[in-house]
């Protein structure tokens, strides 16, 4: 699934009918059967948290879990959301989750890109604004490409292309392009080899393989 398609579904659920929901009983939303999710954490558990369960399926079986923790600020106790899970193709497996700092804005989320059960992608927020993605290429479990951002603008990807647990390629990008891909191409952990790079066309699949540039020039700047 491209990131445009399930940014699309993301918006369906989080706005879609409202047929069913009730609050926790003690169990988390893995022990419900079936149709529950099958994976959880601490802040995604029913235990000490109300549970609101909505769904976008015509059965009326939930898909979307909100976890609320109770709080008290200035005297006055509210609820805040603190989880949200997403269960996309209704498999009963969890594809989204979202965790939300305690002035309710994004945090962290955690993507299965592909619905095999496993977390592709983790996006880390700071103040509600994108500074980082990681992604798991190979689905080893391990990471091996990190996006950086600044004003959620694109400024560098590292990459483990050999999958050896070793940053080899440095990607870096002006205005959201790429501009320079530097190479380790000795295995030392810094760049040896400089590229520039053709103007790229806007990708919101990810990141990408860089496309081989034409001509290289002598590395003037390091990591």
């Amino acid at each position: 699934m491209t990131r445009t398609l399930l940014a699309l579904v993301l918006a369906l659920a989080a706005c879609g009918p409202t047929r069913h929901k009730d609050t926790a009983t003690g169990k988390t939303a893995a022990d419900e059967g079936a149709d529950a999710v099958a994976y959880d954490r601490s802040r995604c558990a029913a235990k000490d948290h109300r549970v609101v369960r909505l769904t976008t399926r015509d059965d009326g079986k939930p898909d979307i879990w909100k976890f609320y923790a109770a709080v008290v600020e200035a005297g006055t106790k509210l609820e805040v959301l603190v989880c949200k899970q997403i269960d996309i193709n209704h498999d009963g497996k969890v594809d989204v989750v979202t965790y939300y700092d305690k002035e309710g804005r994004v945090a962290k989320e955690e993507i299965d890109l592909d619905f095999d059960g496993k977390f592709d992608e983790t996006v880390y927020y700071e103040i509600g604004k994108v500074v980082r993605k990681e992604y798991d290429r190979n689905h080893d479990g391990k990471i091996d490409t990190w996006a950086y951002y600044e004003n959620e603008k694109l400024v560098r990807i590292e990459r483990d292309s050999k999958y050896r647990g070793k940053i080899d390629v440095w990607e870096y990008y002006e205005a959201g392009r790429l501009e320079r891909v530097g190479y380790d191409t000795t295995g030392s952990g810094r760049v040896d080899r400089w590229e520039r790079a053709p103007e790229l066309p806007d990708d919101d699949d990810g990141p990408a393989t860089p496309r081989p540039a034409p001509a290289a020039i002598t590395p003037a700047v390091k990591k």
